[in-house]
């Protein structure tokens, strides 16, 4: 994908994930095993899939800088600024959601030790503790900032490439048009 973004004729389409449905789907086991058996689950699962430079589907949010209490995020097929905590809430909720599934797909690989590790992990990931929102908050706003120049070249990679598709489906329009005008000038013509 990034050969096709650098200069090979064969260029991929961008498809923009919204913010929270960015998911799992596209992760190798390998990733997932990673992931779960990181220190920090939560953050790794955030850089392994927003933040990953091959997986531009999912480079969906960023901020300006590091004072700015908003966040620009891909949603419904537009980007959009949020209040940042919210951003925060929904990341939680959503991440803790794919690493639960996460644990049940590779629950069966799994030591129990391990198992019981991940769990432990998991549980710390919680809406309501406000030491581990303010944790994630800093951390977040931190990898969205230094993150923000790949996302904002995805985000224009995706922007020309709508404005290319529109430009093409313009020209094929009007030679379909043109197309149309002859054929009826020459059914005219045998009448």
């Amino acid at each position: 994908m990034i050969d096709g973004l650098i200069g090979n004729n064969n260029v991929m389409p961008i498809h923009i994930y919204s913010v929270y449905k960015d998911g799992i789907d596209d992760l190798a086991f390998l990733e997932r095993l990673r992931i779960l058996s990181a220190d920090d689950p939560f953050i790794e699962i955030i850089n392994t899939t927003n933040f990953n430079k091959t997986k531009l589907n999912n480079h969906n949010m960023y901020i300006c800088n590091l004072k700015y209490p908003h966040a620009i995020v891909y949603d419904r097929d537009k980007w959009i600024t949020i209040d940042f905590t919210s951003l925060i809430i929904g990341l939680i909720t959503a991440k803790k959601l794919d690493l639960e599934e996460m644990l049940d797909e590779t629950k069966k690989f799994l030591y129990p030790v391990d198992i019981k590790q991940i769990i432990n992990k998991l549980n710390k990931i919680d809406i309501f503790n406000d030491k581990f929102r303010k944790i994630i908050h800093a951390s977040i706003k931190y990898m969205l900032y230094v993150n923000r120049p790949m996302v904002i070249n995805t985000k224009r990679l995706h922007k020309e490439q709508i404005q290319n598709t529109i430009s093409n489906n313009n020209f094929n329009g009007l030679k379909l048009f043109r197309w149309e005008l002859q054929n009826n000038k020459d059914e005219k013509l045998m009448d």
